[in-house]
């Protein structure tokens, strides 16, 4: 019988990236939500460029797309809690 879980799923490389440590785009040590301060700066300087009323839809099209990962998701991967949804 399958398990069903609520759990996101990410492609295997960025669970092995982020679990070693590493930015998703480079292999320096990630710092904030999977990228490393280098790639962190270069979202939030184009997110911030963008105009109010479409950073949302940006930073929702970056975490679609696997260029960030969602706030807490970083977390959720490193957990090795098992009953955690």
């Amino acid at each position: 019988m399958a398990v069903s879980s609520n759990r996101r799923t990410e492609p295997a490389k960025v669970l092995d990236r982020i679990k070693a440590n590493k930015c998703l785009h480079c292999e320096n040590e990630y710092r904030k939500r999977g990228l490393c301060q280098k790639h962190y700066s270069q979202f939030l300087r184009e997110l911030n460029a963008a105009p109010k009323k479409d950073r949302s839809n940006f930073e929702l099209n970056a975490i679609q797309t696997g260029k960030i990962l969602a706030v807490g998701r970083v977390v959720e991967i490193r957990s090795d809690n098992v009953f955690r949804n």
